[in-house]
């Protein structure tokens, strides 16, 4: 990641990317909590089945673990949860930046 000189920028700069990139982890957010609920669904349908045909609760949760869809769905899951943890990294960062940039902007306004 590169420097920024956050003097190149204003105060309405940052707070628009930073809205910007809240709305993103939140559209995100939702995509990784609605994949969540999906995978823990049909993971606990699938059990379910398997134990209402006879099979061990154990059995039941190794076989759907054990189902290429299982690893798909998990996969896919965990990847949206990273991508929403990214961009709020991305947040946190542009506040971090916009504290750096009031910071010196107040120091060069006292120098002045």
């Amino acid at each position: 990641m590169s420097k920024i000189n956050v003097l190149d920028y204003n105060a309405e700069d940052f707070l628009e990317r930073i809205d910007l990139r809240l709305d993103e982890y939140k559209e995100k957010a939702i995509e990784a909590a609605t994949q969540e609920a999906a995978f823990k669904s049909w993971e606990a349908a699938r059990r379910v089945a398997l134990i209402d045909s006879g099979k061990s609760a154990t059995y039941a949760q190794d076989a759907v673990k054990s189902e290429p869809e299982w690893a798909e769905m998990y996969l896919e899951m965990e990847q949206a949860k990273i991508e929403a943890e990214d961009i709020k990294a991305r947040v946190n960062q542009g506040i971090r930046y916009f504290e750096a940039w009031r910071s010196k902007y107040s120091a060069e306004k006292r120098a002045a």
